[in-house]
Parts: structure tokens; C-alpha cells; sequence
């Protein structure tokens, strides 16, 4: 699907591309079909495979200048299956368009796209590219900051949940791989916007370009340490869980180690009372039950004692 947009007669709009002038205009292209990639690299003259490679599955962030287009290859959120994973898209600077390049929709893009046509960022067209790209990446990072919000969520209620259940396993399983999803996506990232921020594209290297990138850069450095500091939440809420599952563990092992130490004197006892001997003590007596029985509960008594004084129950 593509889509253009431009500031024409007054506000922003969407226009066919035949419309598009002289003035900036932004070009997002979206799950295209082989036609579309066609007719897209010969209207701005982009190499086919720089769009294919906009569209690869495994796309590397990256930022590349043939000395034509520049090109800025960058990491977005998506939800697939339910599932929160993150995917690579193109930006392409082409004189006075910016084409944006995904494999599929972008919710963050198109909520842009949305507001532009409603009329809103009545700005995002005058002054310049750079201004743009960095709204987008505005968005992006936005989006990203919600998906981690949301996550915080989860990790509150994964921290209400005392013991340690498969669903609560699988839950923290789930938000480890979404955080580590967002991990490499924040280090390339990172690593796109610093080259950017130092002028790696020589058409943009303008002082308020370069703080625009800067300003970008430090957005995606906080998502870092968020990212980061809910890893840690959700490993230590885990850790303790296990911790807890353990102890539980351990005092029920003791439990029952205790009396089966208390049960070893009265079966001794009682296991050599059931020899056949002709003369046993108190074997005579008419109280000899009574006592013997006396006997083993004191023992019984007396070291439970033991073990309650040297908390060991």
C-alpha cells in the first residue's frame, strides 16, 4: 500500500503521488506488492534492492549514504500473535520526500499517518526532513514507552503473586523476551542516532539537525534504562519466588526428618520388647504397659523439646 503526504493549499493531506512537487513531502510504503516496489524505485530512483532489503526480515539498524540516497534502517514495535517483538523498517531521503519502508503495518507510523490527515504537526512539512525523521522517530519511541508501561503492569501483578506457579513462570518468561527484544532493538537504535547525531550524513549536518538527533538519541538511552531496570525487577521477583519455593521446601524436609528422629528411640524400644526372651523387664508387672508407654512419650516430649529449643521446628 502507499500513501503520500504533503502540505498543500494550506494543510497537511494525503495527495497521490503524481502531486507530489517541490515541497517535502513524506511517501509511506507498507507491506508493498513486487508493482508497487516498481513503480516506487523508479518514480525517486532507489536501487530495487535497497527497498527489498528495507523489507528483509533480519534487517540490521544501520544508517548507509551511496553518495544519491541516504538511508537510515531503524527498529520498531508490533504486536504478531500477541506477542510483542520488534521488526526493522526503512527511512529513505530522496531530495524533498522521505519514504518510509515497512514489511507490515507499523502502528506507529500509522497513527502519524492518521494525524497528519486529521491536520495535525501542521509543521511537519516546513521544516525539513530531519524534522520529520525525528517525529517518526518520536513515535516509534513513544510506542515503545507505552509497550513498557504496560509491562510494568504485568510486572506489578507478577510481584502480587506469592508463590511460584507455571503461569506466573510463564509470565516472566514472556516479559523477559519482550525486554530482551527490546534490548538489541534500543542498542542499534542507539547506535543509528549516534552516528546521526555526528553528522554521518553530509546533507544533514546542520547544528539544529545535529540536536534533533541528540535529542533522539537521549529518548532511546532512557527507554534503555527503563528497559533495564524492569529486566532486573522481574529476575529479582523470580529469584525470590524461587527463594520462597525452597525455604517452603526445606522446612517441610525438616518437618518431617524431626519426627522421624522422635520415632527412632520408641521403635528401638518397642522393637526389642518383641524379642522372644522369657525374661523381659516389667514383663510381670501389671502396670508394665502403662509404663513402658509413659516412658517412650517422655522421650518423645524431651526431645521434641531439644529440637523446639535449638529451633530446629
Amino acid at each position: 500500500m502507499i500513501t503520500a503526504y504533503a502540505h498543500i493549499n494550506g494543510k497537511n493531506q494525503s495527495i497521490p503521488l503524481t502531486r507530489i512537487g517541490k515541497s517535502i513531502a513524506w511517501v509511506s510504503l507498507i507491506a508493498p506488492t513486487e508493482e508497487e516496489i516498481k513503480s516506487i524505485s523508479e518514480k525517486f530512483s532507489i536501487p530495487l534492492e535497497h527497498i527489498h532489503e528495507a523489507l528483509d526480515e533480519d534487517l540490521r539498524s544501520r544508517v548507509e549514504f551511496d553518495g544519491k540516497v541516504s538511508a537510515i534502517y531503524y527498529k520498531a514495535p508490533f504486536k504478531e500473535e500477541g506477542d510483542i517483538i520488534t521488526s526493522g523498517f526503512g527511512i529513505f531521503f530522496i531530495n524533498n520526500v522521505v519514504l518510509t519502508v515497512c514489511k507490515q503495518k507499523v502502528a506507529s507510523i500509522d497513527r502519524l499517518g492518521k494525524r497528519v490527515e486529521e491536520g495535525r504537526h501542521s509543521n511537519l512539512f516546513k521544516k525539513g526532513q530531519v524534522t520529520m525523521i525525528c517525529r517518526l522517530i518520536d513515535y516509534i519511541n513513544n510506542e515503545y514507552h507505552t509497550y513498557i508501561e504496560n509491562l510494568e503492569d504485568n510486572v506489578d501483578l507478577l510481584e502480587e503473586t506469592k508463590k511460584l506457579t507455571k503461569k506466573s513462570i510463564a509470565k516472566s518468561f514472556d516479559i523477559n523476551r519482550t525486554l530482551t527484544y527490546f534490548h538489541r532493538a534500543f542498542i542499534a537504535n542507539l547506535e543509528v542516532l549516534r552516528l546521526l547525531s555526528r553528522g554521518y550524513l553530509p546533507k544533514h549536518r546542520k547544528p539544529e539537525e545535529i540536536a534533533q538527533f541528540e535529542d533522539a538519541y537521549n529518548e532511546v538511552y532512557q527507554l534503555l534504562e527503563m528497559e533495564r531496570i524492569q529486566r532486573e525487577i522481574v529476575n529479582n521477583i523470580f529469584q525470590l519466588q524461587t527463594t520462597a519455593v525452597s525455604m517452603e521446601m526445606n522446612n517441610v524436609m525438616k518437618l518431617f526428618t524431626v519426627i522421624t528422629v522422635i520415632m527412632v528411640v520408641p521403635t528401638i524400644i518397642t522393637g526389642s520388647y518383641g524379642m522372644n526372651f522369657q525374661h523381659i523387664p516389667l514383663s510381670d508387672n501389671p502396670y508394665g504397659f502403662l509404663i513402658t508407654n509413659a516412658f517412650l512419650i517422655l522421650i518423645a516430649v524431651v526431645m521434641f523439646y531439644v529440637f523446639k529449643k535449638n529451633d530446629w521446628v
